[in-house]
């Protein structure tokens, strides 16, 4: 089997990435990688260098390349994790979005619909699509998305729909809730209220952290993806949730309390951001009776991405704790 990757560079790339090579004992398999950036800032790049190939490709720019490389190659699983994903900024420039979700989509699409050698497309979505709601949500919920970067990502899960249903084009859908853990970007809620902690500064917390979320430990979804390679249905759609909910602020508290800080003194409540959703509560019964269940609770995941922090934090220093925006 040939597994290439796009978006590799990707917090969930990085973190497939590592558990394939380090993780997974099945190692039938080889893999490719590709990502507009050649070095990584998750500081999990060191331990898997060497255990793949890697091209450093842009979807907007290199999709002529991109698609040498695959026909070369020929790999049967490609997993797509290449997108513009902050939400806040998709308001200020919301063309970048579109460009990179959908219009680079459709491009490559249109090339990728021939591939016969490919078996499986995973397309990482989001339950941004969905909306602000208070309903448990099923896989056949409808789209209502409340901001640019949740309208791009609608539109290009819409425009695979049409090329599941039109060519049998191998698409499986996959919807994370609030992916977190080693590897995660700085500017992250967890990791930016650990090193915010540690630089004793204020976090700043939008809207109060009053709306809810499932978090769930990058490498449960790992588990998910590679479950799915075996057992995915080829034009469904999986959510990858441990279905608990928790008020954004109630995950600070927590990492307060691990890291012996009062709550109160340790952060700043900040205007929330336009068009945020106040609540995501999906259901992952269709994956879990496919064998997978999340092994991770929030205390654990919160314990190992503070160990993350702390073992690279001479070089966290560094690095600013906000979005810099790439086109």
């Amino acid at each position: 089997m040939k597994i290439f990757i796009i978006g590799s560079n990707s917090f969930m790339g990085i973190s497939l990435l590592s558990y394939l090579i380090n993780d997974l004992k099945d190692k039938n398999f080889k893999i490719y990688a590709c990502s507009r950036s050649q070095i990584s800032n998750s500081f999990q790049i060191n331990n898997i260098k060497n255990n793949y190939k890697f091209y450093r490709i842009d979807l907007n720019k290199n999709i002529k390349e991109l698609t040498i490389l695959l026909k070369k190659i020929k790999p049967n699983i490609i997993f797509n994790f290449a997108a513009q994903s902050i939400v806040e900024y998709s308001w200020r420039q919301p063309l970048h979005w579109f460009n990179t979700n959908l219009i680079s989509n459709i491009k490559f699409l249109e090339y990728l619909k021939n591939a016969d050698y490919l078996d499986k497309y995973f397309h990482s979505s989001t339950p941004e699509v969905y909306g602000s709601t208070k309903k448990k949500i099923t896989e056949e919920f409808i789209y209502s998305p409340s901001t640019p970067y949740a309208t791009s990502k609608a539109s290009v899960d819409m425009l695979l729909k049409n090329y599941f249903d039109n060519y049998k084009f191998p698409v499986i859908f996959t919807r994370a809730s609030n992916i977190y853990g080693p590897g995660q970007r700085l500017y992250k809620i967890i990791p930016k209220t650990i090193i915010c902690i540690k630089k004793n500064k204020k976090l700043p917390l939008h809207g109060g952290g009053l709306s809810k979320r499932s978090f769930i430990y990058s490498d449960d979804v790992s588990r998910a993806f590679t479950l799915l390679i075996n057992k995915g249905v080829t034009g469904q759609i999986y959510h990858i949730t441990n279905e608990n909910i928790y008020k954004i602020k109630d995950v600070v508290r927590l990492v307060c309390l691990i890291l012996g800080r009062d709550f109160k003194k340790s952060i700043l409540i900040t205007k929330d951001r336009p068009g945020k959703d106040f609540s995501y509560d999906m259901s992952a019964s269709k994956l879990k009776k496919i064998g997978w269940k999340p092994k991770t609770d929030i205390n654990k995941g919160l314990i190992s991405t503070i160990n993350w922090v702390n073992q690279n934090y001479k070089n966290f220093k560094k690095f600013k704790l906000e979005y810099q925006h790439k086109p």
